[in-house]
């Protein structure tokens, strides 16, 4: 047995309004929580692409933000990306060189 329901088009846009309301608030959400990430040294190398012992030395020198949970080193995704956008090298146009005889 086959039933088709026919809806007007305001119905119908009404319902992807509120269809897309929703999925809207759960990607929000999503990205909520994933701002409040928290890595260990292994996932602070994968985040960051680079070895576990880098990572060490950072700390070390204390040039990337981190916090202590006991004896272990945590990093905060948010304060790491805070810390990539500031490690950024600005451009330098190109000199013209001179030909000095």
């Amino acid at each position: 047995m086959k039933f088709e329901i026919t809806l007007p088009d305001d119905v119908i846009k009404a319902i992807a309004r509120d269809i897309s309301s929703e999925i809207r608030g759960i990607i929000q959400s999503d990205k909520k929580v994933q701002d409040g990430t928290i890595f260990d040294i292994e996932g602070l190398a994968k985040y960051l692409n680079v070895t576990t012992q880098w990572c060490y030395d950072a700390v070390s020198k204390k040039t990337i933000p981190y916090f202590k949970v006991g004896r272990y080193n945590r990093f905060k995704k948010a304060a790491v990306d805070k810390w990539i956008e500031s490690q950024g090298v600005p451009v330098v146009p190109p000199q013209r060189l001179r030909m000095v005889r």
